[in-house]
């Protein structure tokens, strides 16, 4: 997945930056599908696209514990219990994962490979 931002060159548009996500590989091929399906290049206005290294951005991700469905940045989805250490920090147990001997579980207190997760288990009664 690739991500991009997307500056108006035009001072005088309130129209000024955009992030978009996209899994194609050609800023200008992003850029001219975005502007096309957003309606945008109005008079005067022209853009600037560049892609984001999300690898130097550093995003706090504190989820509370729970069961999760967790989205992998590689591809297909896990089942997941997420908990938290004794310092506030998230631990991930995935529930298809073992460790070398495949005989244990594995837990990992690394979100890296990580795209995003949904609580499978938020505002629900016991």
């Amino acid at each position: 997945m690739n991500y991009y931002t997307i500056f108006n060159n035009n001072p005088n548009s309130s129209d000024i930056c955009h992030v978009v996500k996209s899994e194609c590989d050609n800023p200008e091929y992003v850029l001219e599908t975005w502007a096309s399906l957003n309606g945008y290049c109005s008079p005067g206005d022209t853009y600037t696209i560049q892609k984001l290294d999300i690898s130097e951005v550093e995003v706090p991700k504190v989820y509370p514990p729970g069961l999760y469905k967790v989205y992998w940045k590689g591809g297909g989805s896990s089942l997941a219990a997420i908990g938290m250490t004794i310092d506030g920090k998230n631990w991930i147990a995935p529930t298809n994962w073992t460790d070398d001997d495949k005989t244990l579980g594995v837990v990992t207190t690394s979100f890296n490979s990580v795209d995003y997760v949904k609580n499978l288990w938020l505002n629900r009664e016991d």
